[in-house]
């Protein structure tokens, strides 16, 4: 029943942690840089591959 209860609690912790660890390594937000997904698109799983014929 409150099984959300420790994401409630540890995301604006992580979030301030984040936030402040940045600011002491001189890391700045850039809005124009993306992330490249090419890299990360095979390790998404997608679901079992449909049997042939089943249809």
């Amino acid at each position: 029943m409150y099984r959300t209860t420790a994401a409630w609690t540890a995301a604006p912790v992580v979030s301030r942690v984040v936030s402040r660890t940045g600011t002491l390594l001189g890391v700045t937000p850039n809005a124009g840089r993306d992330i490249d997904e090419r890299e990360l698109l095979p390790l998404i799983w997608t679901g079992p591959d449909p049997k042939l014929g089943a249809e």
